[in-house]
């Protein structure tokens, strides 16, 4: 799936770095890479869901990254 949106940390559980999508939806990224980890960095993503895995954050579903670059 495709998802752009903005990187935000929310101070949950010692922190998470979580993906904001442009729709609303909170994805909880489980790879994303140190040089994304911004406030309020602007993104475009192509990323895989992961049905089987848990968060103790549970801020959203969970996602695998594939790839990820910085949009304006």
């Amino acid at each position: 799936m495709r998802i752009e949106g903005t990187i935000r940390h929310l101070d949950l559980e010692g922190g998470v770095w979580v993906l904001e999508g442009s729709d609303g939806t909170t994805w909880n990224p489980t790879n994303l890479p140190e040089g994304f980890r911004t406030e309020g960095l602007a993104v475009e993503a192509e990323a895989r869901v992961q049905e089987d895995a848990m968060s103790i954050a549970m801020v959203g579903p969970l996602i695998e990254i594939v790839r990820i670059r910085r949009t304006p």
